[in-house]
């Protein structure tokens, strides 16, 4: 039993104490030897072996690529606020995970956004030249660009929303107290996105890491919602009323964000075995819905808290 344990393909999940990165590392630890890393946020994920690293210390990640040697490297930590420092993180920190990985030959993935897209031209392909409007979105496609320019083996995997509805996951906990009158928020009727369970989009990445997937990857759900939408289907499923959804126009609002990102994933049900369910199939599951936390203990800060670690559930703030 020891040496079977031993003798399994080592994998560095980095960002496990965010939103998909705990899934990814949960569900991967049936098939490696898991190890995850997180920034501030400690967490403790049952057969997963985490520990801190700062992405942006360039000598700290090549110590840790060397010191394991992981056979596949999942890269899902990233961070939103302030421009300089996201770059930093995002564009400058995929830099050194892709060099480290290089000299201990890892496969490695990548988990961007939809919000590489500008919006207008949606449903977007894995071919569709990415133009991205928002400052995170720019980020996320430098570093892509990185990916691309990898001379081992790699994949880049661009999800939309992602979602968990008990216990909730940072947007919908949003959602919930704008429904109970505790927040005043406004849900977009003309932006739309294609979102997605965390469950189901951790259990295919788990899958594209035994496939080695190369190239780019969709994965998001079959269902296009706009922002309004998926709020008033959230709120309900909690058994609240809607009225106090405050339902907006983005074309109004005098913000500039991309209006249509919805994602095309002919590749993804070609390619995979993991089934990604519509919102709607999702809150007919429990399985897929209301799966039990594996974090056994975290710190999660709430939406709008600044300077945290997360993982990049389309391109808004999650932990």
């Amino acid at each position: 039993m020891v040496q079977q344990q031993l003798s399994r393909p080592r994998v560095l999940i980095t960002g496990v104490s965010g939103f998909l990165g705990r899934w990814v590392a949960t569900f991967a630890t049936a098939h490696y030897e898991v190890m995850g890393t997180y920034f501030r946020h400690a967490v403790v994920l049952p057969g997963v072996r985490t520990f801190p690293l700062d992405i942006c210390d360039p000598q700290a990640v090549a110590d840790c690529v060397a010191h394991w040697q992981p056979e596949v490297i999942l890269h899902a930590a990233v961070y939103i606020g302030e421009v300089t420092r996201m770059r930093e993180v995002i564009v400058e920190g995929t830099g050194h995970l892709l060099r480290a990985a290089e000299r201990v030959g890892a496969y490695f993935v990548y988990v961007s956004t939809d919000l590489v897209f500008d919006g207008e031209h949606a449903p977007y392909a894995e071919t569709d030249p990415p133009r991205p409007v928002l400052p995170y979105g720019q980020a996320k496609w430098e570093a892509e660009r990185q990916v691309r320019c990898f001379p081992g083996n790699a994949l880049i995997v661009r999800p939309s929303l992602l979602c968990h509805l008990d216990p909730p996951d940072p947007r919908t906990r949003w959602v919930l107290k704008a429904a109970n009158g505790q927040v005043e928020a406004t849900f977009f009727v003309d932006e739309f996105r294609t979102p997605a369970w965390v469950v189901d989009v951790a259990r295919a990445l788990v899958e594209v890491m035994a496939r080695r997937v190369q190239g780019v990857l969709h994965l998001a759900g079959p269902q296009r919602l706009s922002r309004y939408d998926l709020a008033v289907r959230l709120a309900h499923a909690w058994g609240l009323p809607s009225d106090r959804l405050r339902a907006g126009r983005r074309a109004e609002s005098g913000l500039i964000r991309p209006g249509d990102t919805s994602l095309d994933t002919t590749r993804a049900r070609r390619l995979l075995t993991t089934r990604l369910h519509s919102i709607d199939e999702g809150l007919q599951r429990p399985d897929i819905s209301r799966c039990p936390d594996p974090a056994q203990k975290r710190q999660v800060p709430e939406p709008g808290d600044s300077g945290t670690w997360h993982t990049t559930p389309g391109g808004e703030r999650s932990t």
